[in-house]
């Protein structure tokens, strides 16, 4: 799913790029994709289950598990070019699929994929706890609402790709 591949400086493999979404654009919705991922990540700990038998824990061992292709995602799409110098002073000669279009649409798929699967997982796959505990009244609501947002992210990066196409 990461897609930047390093070549070492002697190979002779040319840097396809066309341009797609401004990089502006590219990097707030990179920072937006990296804050929700970080929720992601955050809120199922602190509002799971003491009892580690429950459903809500497994729930929020998955979202952990989740949010790190969600943080990848948003990591790639704020660093974009940015990163070359740093590969190039490591010796290392960069090819970036990233600013491919296609690329970006590919991306921008998974990412919102990711989002439908943070809604799955404490809905339909795991589940939380029934009663009105911690889990049910903050977890399950505050995991929809930063699954819709990591979808509508995605949808809008993927909106502005489809919008800049030659």
């Amino acid at each position: 799913m990461i897609c930047l591949f390093f070549i070492l400086p002697g190979s002779q493999i040319e840097e396809r790029i066309t341009e797609g979404v401004s990089p502006i654009v590219k990097r707030i919705i990179g920072v937006l994709v990296i804050l929700l991922a970080i929720g992601v990540a955050l809120i199922p700990q602190f509002t799971k289950c003491a009892n580690a038998m429950m459903k809500c824990n497994y729930t929020a061992k998955a979202e952990l598990g989740l949010s790190l292709p969600i943080l990848v995602e948003g990591v790639v799409l704020v660093a974009g070019r940015k990163g070359s110098v740093a590969f190039q002073k490591a010796g290392l000669k960069r090819v970036v699929l990233v600013d491919r279009k296609e690329s970006q649409t590919v991306l921008a798929a998974v990412g919102a994929a990711l989002g439908i699967s943070v809604i799955l997982v404490p809905y339909t796959l795991i589940g939380v706890c029934n009663s009105p505990m911690h889990c049910f009244t903050l977890m399950k609501p505050a995991l929809l609402i930063l699954g819709v947002l990591l979808i509508l992210a995605n949808l809008s990066f993927l909106a502005d790709l489809r919008q800049n196409r030659t």
